[in-house]
């Protein structure tokens, strides 16, 4: 055997091996790999790392323990004002108070994006539970890993932003006459870090700047008490529009299944191309989108009102402060993961829920307003919070329900 022919047998023989050991490796990778289309350990590793890797990112409880009197203080006070402004009344002015540092926040919120995605969890693991090939598995931990990624760095920027959460169980919606009646519990969360952190930032005097917040986050708290039907309703919103992904995943041609499935492949450039925008486009997805953004939009909007009404009569100062929270720059970076997220498009919504609340207890009254809380149906429509003319004479047409 020459040299040359050595050489070849030698090089044959390692590259063998090497292709062989990459298999072994490979297949040990694609059995440790879960089926789940989002590995939430993962996520959440990811997430924490993001959230605590600054020195105030994380509060000892004895902290949260000393502050959290000082904002059981605000939102009493908050409630107490907000009850005669709005000229509504609940059976109680009591609501559960959190301090959070940035990793709290981010335990409290995982298990709520986990189980709205459950849906499209179960029709994936229908679907690929039953595959066990080597590359089947490999392909799918891609997919996982980067997915994993995503939703550790968004809930890891969302934890650094949060400044104040009223939490409600939207997927728990009631399920009885009598439990679709009664007051559903509330808690509105702090998160103390980001608002210490602005509130530095901005030079803002930390006890109005709380307090501002509280306004916020106790008003949602009492919409949902004199709207009781409110956490029902939206929940089963979110739940539609989750689970109509569901039935896309399981129809056998569609892109949302040649986009999530390991294998599939999309039909043309257009589906390609489009991505998951071009996904939501269904007619069905549309509507009920738009019947949520509606319902944010003005929950957002009233939120809002109320807490400039009553920042400017209880906060020296107030509008000083506000000129400098609406000129605060953010970075490039947060910019762009903003209108990643789409959160430019949820403040532009918000904006216009404000401008309708403006517009009809400018116009009408805030008694009139309130009739917005009466039921479903007198909701105001996308269409309607953008013209809020037409939702005043659509009301002034009806029949006043009975108060809440």
């Amino acid at each position: 055997m020459t040299r040359d022919q050595q050489k070849a047998a030698l090089l044959g023989a390692a590259l063998g091996l090497l292709l062989s050991g990459g298999y072994l490796v490979a297949r040990r990778i694609a059995a440790r790999v879960q089926p789940d289309i989002i590995n939430w350990q993962r996520a959440e590793r990811i997430a924490h790392r993001i959230a605590a890797r600054n020195p105030d990112s994380v509060l000892p409880a004895q902290a949260r323990t000393a502050l959290l009197e000082d904002y059981q203080a605000l939102v009493r006070l908050s409630h107490d004002q907000i009850i005669p402004f709005i000229q509504l009344s609940t059976s109680s002015n009591t609501h559960e108070v959190e301090v959070l540092d940035r990793p709290l926040w981010v335990q409290r919120n995982l298990g709520t994006v986990q189980r709205l995605l459950q849906p499209l969890e179960d029709v994936y693991l229908d679907s690929v539970g039953t595959n066990s090939s080597t590359l089947f598995r490999l392909a799918h931990g891609s997919m996982q890993l980067t997915l994993s990624a995503q939703m550790g760095i968004v809930l890891g920027f969302l934890s650094r932003n949060v400044l104040g959460q009223f939490d409600m169980p939207f997927l728990a919606p009631p399920t009885t006459e009598e439990s679709t009646n009664s007051e559903p519990s509330s808690r509105i969360y702090f998160v103390e870090p980001n608002i210490r952190r602005l509130q530095q930032r901005l030079e803002i005097p930390p006890d109005a700047f709380r307090l501002w917040i509280a306004l916020h986050e106790t008003t949602h708290a009492i919409q949902f008490q004199v709207a009781p039907w409110l956490a029902g309703y939206l929940g089963s919103l979110i739940e539609s529009y989750v689970e109509s992904f569901r039935e896309l995943l399981r129809e056998s041609q569609h892109p949302l299944r040649a986009m999530l499935l390991p294998g599939a492949e999309a039909k043309d450039d257009r589906e390609r191309l489009g991505g998951l925008m071009g996904l939501l486009a269904t007619p069905e997805q549309r509507e009920m989108l738009v019947r949520v953004q509606g319902v944010m939009s003005l929950v957002e909007g009233y939120s809002n009102y109320i807490m400039d009404e009553l920042g400017e009569q209880l906060i020296s100062g107030f509008p000083a402060m506000r000129k400098r929270l609406d000129e605060r720059k953010r970075g490039s970076l947060e910019r762009a993961l903003m209108r990643l997220l789409g959160f430019d498009l949820k403040l532009a919504q918000y904006r216009l829920g404000e401008r309708f609340v403006r517009h009809v207890v400018s116009e009408e009254s805030m008694p009139f307003l309130n009739r917005v809380w009466e039921s479903e149906h007198a909701m105001p429509t996308l269409a309607e919070i953008n013209a809020p003319e037409q939702w005043v004479a659509r009301m002034q047409q009806t029949t006043s329900a009975p108060a809440p």
